[in-house]
């Protein structure tokens, strides 16, 4: 049997969490979308009890969310989509301020910068 990871299973009930408060579900609500039951929906939430394959599934769908962004953090296409957007106004000089910026802002955050 596979060891639990504690600290990825709170990264991800805080991920679940953040979703569902998003889209200003109650955990009643997400756990009905998802057909989980409410105490277990909750635990997962708390980071009491694992995901599953099966469960991770049906909370993905219940949430409209990707397993990528629930196990990893990783930007959703959406976000990205978005930020493409926001960038696409600006012009070369302006791209190159908020490059700066956020290079500044990932190194201030304790982040190495990746290669370009």
């Amino acid at each position: 049997m596979a060891k639990r990871n504690p600290e990825l299973t709170l990264a991800i009930a805080k991920r679940i969490s953040a979703r569902r408060m998003e889209l200003k579900l109650t955990q009643e609500r997400a756990a009905d979308l998802a057909g989980l039951s409410r105490p277990f929906y909750a635990c997962i939430e708390r980071g009491e009890k694992g995901v599953g394959a099966d469960s991770l599934l049906k909370i993905c769908t219940a949430l409209k969310i990707s397993a990528d962004y629930l196990l990893t953090g990783a930007m959703q296409p959406t976000e990205r989509q978005y930020m493409n957007k926001l960038v696409s106004q600006l012009n070369e000089e302006q791209r190159k301020s908020a490059l700066a910026i956020m290079e500044n802002l990932l190194l201030a955050c304790g982040y190495e910068l990746p290669e370009k």
